[in-house]
């Protein structure tokens, strides 16, 4: 939010949201980018135009963008030593070379802005040219959450965003989806990662189909159910109070055009970081009750429940 021909100052947009109680924020994700914001209800309408101003003119300084780039260095050196941030890195290094799952998923101030220089390439231009190429409302979903009625909503939302130019997009939409970054002959590794806590942990990734399609019925949340309950008698409790050979378990899961990968996360002791085939034993061993038991029918209701009161 760099300013725009509407509102020209650079800090305008940040000022007005936090002078109305509210926070604004944007993130990239491997094939979106989504930017938000929350005022109080009675800016609502004043910040959308604000918002949506952007999305029309956006000025592009030589000065903000480079500060800008330097903001997302800083990022990036806060990401290095995140101990999640370089397991994912180096599992996604493992995927077909000639996949984007495999590539550096962020970028910093050499990737970004030294090398383009070098080169002969404009930041600020090469910017400017993917924003009129892919910054379309043909390629835009907008949503908008209030006590508002729904009528009044959609009315705001056509008076900011709808007199957005139809634009040109004639740029490539990128996707994940071939290859794909994890063939069987990508799986089956072993790999030892230095990190930078002291409690050891062991990842073990599975990979699905594109699943995105499927979102809205949240497909995972029995498999999260039964992967990670912490109940008497669980596979966490035995892993961790009769075995100590884990303190924690977590299930996480990145879904893309590229496949659904999901990742089960046991944080070790020091008994079970000298124990790993053990643990992958009982692992697996439990994955094997669990298939023959089959779905609990009931569980998988009353997770459906839950997930509508939601």
């Amino acid at each position: 939010f760099l300013g725009t021909k509407g509102y020209p100052k650079p800090s305008d947009f940040d000022n007005f949201v936090s002078k109305h109680g509210g926070y604004d924020n944007a993130y990239t994700a491997s094939e979106v980018t989504v930017y938000y914001g929350e005022v109080a209800q009675a800016a609502g309408f004043s910040e959308m135009k604000r918002l949506a101003d952007f999305f029309s003119a956006p000025l592009f300084h030589d000065r903000y963008v480079e500060k800008e780039v330097h903001a997302i260095n800083s990022e990036h050196l806060k990401n290095i030593q995140d101990p999640e941030a370089r397991i994912l890195a180096v599992m996604n290094s493992l995927a077909d070379p000639d996949s984007p799952v495999s590539r550096f998923h962020t970028g910093n101030l050499e990737t970004l802005y030294k090398a383009p220089m070098r080169n002969g390439t404009s930041p600020v231009d090469a910017l400017k040219t993917y924003f009129r190429t892919h910054y379309c409302p043909s390629r835009m979903t907008v949503a908008t959450y209030s006590s508002k009625p729904l009528g009044q909503q959609l009315q705001e939302t056509m008076d900011t965003y709808g007199k957005i130019d139809a634009g040109d997009c004639k740029g490539k939409v990128e996707t994940f989806k071939k290859p794909k970054p994890f063939p069987p002959s990508r799986m089956r590794r072993w790999v030892s990662i230095l990190g930078t806590e002291s409690q050891p942990s062991l990842w073990v990734q599975w990979q699905f189909a594109d699943l995105t399609k499927e979102y809205p019925g949240q497909p995972f949340e029995y498999i999260y159910h039964v992967l990670s309950y912490d109940g008497v008698d669980s596979f966490s409790r035995v892993l961790s109070d009769s075995l100590g050979l884990a303190t924690s378990m977590s299930v996480e899961q990145d879904m893309t055009s590229a496949g659904t990968s999901l990742y089960m996360i046991i944080r070790l002791t020091h008994l079970g970081r000298n124990s790993l085939q053990l643990v992958l034993e009982l692992l697996y061993a439990y994955l094997s009750r669990l298939v023959h038991e089959g779905v609990n029918l009931e569980l998988y209701k009353s997770l459906a429940l839950v997930n509508r009161l939601e």
